[in-house]
């Protein structure tokens, strides 16, 4: 059976694995995708919010969070701002996604 703790740690995986697909997609070369990028980067940053809420509620739960749970939420943070701020740049240079034709 998979613990809270479980569950958080494949969240955390998960959103790395799309960091990485954000990455990638987020080249500078003829084969790069920004728009990709920008929602890979999207889930990223939802997946992380996640584990950081997750992480809180647990240290809570026990009292004060300790300084390693302190550090890691506040490492998440940073990764988590610097997906956003990624994003933000993207938009800046790309626009927002296009939109997809609706069929009707």
């Amino acid at each position: 059976m998979a613990t809270d703790t479980d569950a958080l740690r494949e969240d955390l995986l998960r959103a790395l694995d799309l960091a990485n697909d954000a990455v990638r997609s987020d080249s500078l070369d003829s084969n790069g995708d920004p728009f990709a990028a920008m929602e890979a980067y999207k889930e990223s940053i939802t997946l992380i919010a996640g584990v950081i809420v997750g992480l809180q509620r647990a240290a809570h739960a026990g009292g004060e969070p300790d300084s390693d749970t302190s550090g890691e939420i506040k490492r998440l943070q940073e990764i988590h701002d610097v997906y956003e701020n990624r994003i933000n740049v993207l938009k800046a240079v790309h626009g927002d996604a296009p939109r997809r034709a609706s069929h009707l």
